[in-house]
């Protein structure tokens, strides 16, 4: 590859960018600084985006297999499991400040 060839390839790589590309970009960035501003990590934000995606997929799948009776899901024993460690994951935050309040 000769050296002409990488301006010709940075020239088709900045035509791909659209403007909402670097809005979206910024966007993000803005998100980021405050996540970062206020000590959240950007991890859970990054796995959200990634995962979303499939975990919406799969639980469209699963409205399929039980007729979109969301209930139905709860007759098994694995499902419970994962659906309390889930709450008290999401909750346990505001157990220690419950605490700390008496």
């Amino acid at each position: 590859m000769s050296h002409s060839d990488h301006g010709h390839d940075a020239a088709i790589a900045a035509e791909a960018f659209s403007t909402i590309d670097v809005w979206v970009m910024m966007g993000f960035g803005i998100i980021g600084f405050f996540m970062n501003r206020h000590g959240f990590s950007a991890a859970p934000l990054v796995m959200g985006l990634i995962l979303g995606a499939m975990v919406e997929e799969t639980f469209s799948q699963s409205m399929i297999i039980y007729d979109n009776n969301f209930m139905m899901m709860f007759e098994s024993k694995i499902v419970i499991l994962f659906f309390a460690l889930t709450v008290v994951s999401l909750t346990s935050p505001f157990w220690s400040l419950l605490r700390g309040k008496k």
